[in-house]
């Protein structure tokens, strides 16, 4: 059977992750930070970030996170700050800085 190899992370495309797996929380998720080019969204009350240079999307209002389509919908959403985002996760999350 062929190999068949992804960039995206297992739990994200429903792929059953490798033993022993545990995805990154969300305070290890923000403390990695954004790379350029991001832009952040509310979108029915959930925090969302998008890169559309990538057309990829990450749903940040549950964990693990989860890749949501970067569609019109979303981005017809309310168009936040990164300070904004943060801000919004970590209420969600209960993390006190």
């Amino acid at each position: 059977m062929p190999t068949i190899v992804s960039d995206e992370p297992a739990w994200a495309k429903g792929y059953p992750p490798a033993p022993g797996f545990k995805p990154p929380t969300i305070r290890e998720s923000l403390a990695k930070g954004f790379d350029d080019g991001a832009v952040f969204y509310l979108h029915d009350d959930r925090p969302i970030v998008i890169w559309p240079d990538r057309a990829f999307a990450m749903d940040f209002s549950q964990y693990p996170t989860r890749e949501v389509h970067a569609s019109e919908q979303i981005l017809s959403g309310t168009k936040i700050t990164e300070w904004q985002f943060r801000t919004l996760v970590c209420a969600l999350h209960g993390i006190v800085k």
